[in-house]
């Protein structure tokens, strides 16, 4: 009987501290987004970013990244400024091959591409993704997309284990597009 009180105080202990751990989770969403655009996307920690000057082809543009690492994977949106010279279609096809090319995985599975639904983006060219893997660990979950003059990229990355479902739809359903 005296027992009791005590695995009454340690379940009550392991109830507090599970409330506790539920308020401060690994994956801490916040909204994003670049300075200039309207355009909005949720990201589970704050991200770092960068800009550099990149070439398609005989054309150098501006590409914008922020990203951040979380439970092992690292979140990435980059947007690319496309150049008047080329079609969007053609832009994302090369930053699709570039990107496998980065992860070191068959350039072949570009041509695995699904097509997804993203409100707001261009109707001209459609929204794609694709779950890319190499042999050696590292993999990605990519989504593509054109909005105005400009071609975006959200990535999850992990050499574990790829993202969970859940994690993947809070990403597409925290796209706010205008």
């Amino acid at each position: 009987m005296r027992f009791k009180p005590l695995a009454s105080r340690i379940a009550l202990t392991l109830l507090t501290l599970a409330g506790i751990s539920a308020c401060n989770p690994a994956l801490n969403w916040r909204e994003v987004r670049f300075d200039d655009r309207p355009e909005k996307l949720l990201l589970p920690c704050k991200p770092e970013r960068a800009e550099r000057q990149v070439s398609l082809g005989e054309t150098a543009t501006r590409l914008r990244l922020m990203g951040c690492e979380a439970e092992g994977m690292h979140f990435t949106w980059s947007r690319l400024d496309v150049p008047l010279d080329q079609p969007p279609g053609q832009v994302l096809k090369a930053w699709q091959q570039a990107s496998l090319s980065a992860l070191g995985a068959d350039p072949a599975l570009a041509s695995r591409v699904r097509a997804w639904a993203v409100s707001g983006a261009r109707a001209d060219v459609s929204p794609v993704q694709l779950q890319a893997a190499t042999d050696s660990g590292p993999q990605a979950q990519f989504f593509w997309w054109v909005l105005g003059a400009q071609a975006h990229q959200l990535a999850v990355y992990s050499s574990r284990k790829p993202p969970s479902a859940a994690v993947l739809q809070t990403l597409q359903e925290g796209m706010q597009l205008p």
